[in-house]
């Protein structure tokens, strides 16, 4: 809950479907669409597609975005927003999500055994042990990056279709703030 009366005021005027969440200056742009999360990319990319506006039809970068009990089981969530961050209320606890830059979205996690799941609409992925870096080749570049301050029990990234790789991530129960970052860029 912030501090700011201002702030306050503005609890749950995004709504993440008609209003979506993002920081200033930031391309990235997440919205809900039943039980899960999407993040697309608010840019033009006229070399692939020869046209403008072909940016609101191109498929998320992310889709299907949801969180997870230990099990990897979806989790349905309520959503408490404000401009500087979403509150995802899960039976198992809290997801928060915030912007830390314009390239990078910051999820802090429950302390109980948990994860999410997300598809992404790109061609190679890599994992390790803290995370892992998914890219998009071609004329067009972006690569998404996410890390973690927690041991992960899984962290995998197959491919799910011939752009598309589906990851799925549990973290320990733990005490104390975890947190994953992940980072879209074209560079």
């Amino acid at each position: 809950m912030p501090d700011s009366q201002f702030l306050q005021l503005l609890k749950n005027r995004i709504d993440l479907q008609t209003i979506p969440f993002s920081d200033r200056g930031s391309r990235l742009i997440i919205f809900r669409g039943g039980n899960s999360l999407t993040v697309r990319l608010a840019e033009r990319w006229f070399k692939r597609a020869g046209q403008l506006s072909a940016y609101r039809q191109r498929p998320p970068l992310i889709e299907d975005w949801q969180f997870t009990d230990g099990d990897g089981r979806p989790l349905p969530f309520e959503l408490t927003t404000y401009p500087q961050q979403i509150d995802c209320r899960t039976p198992i606890g809290a997801f928060t999500l915030a912007f830390t830059d314009t390239e990078t979205i910051l999820v802090v996690v429950p302390e109980v055994q948990c994860g999410l799941a997300f598809r992404a609409n790109l061609d190679q992925s890599q994992t390790d042990r803290r995370g892992g870096i998914l890219r998009l080749t071609g004329d067009i570049r972006r690569n998404l990056a996410y890390t973690t301050n927690s041991r992960l029990l899984v962290n995998e990234a197959v491919m799910a279709g011939p752009e598309t790789h589906a990851v799925r991530l549990t973290f320990p129960a733990g005490a104390g703030p975890r947190s994953l970052l992940v980072n879209i860029t074209p560079r």
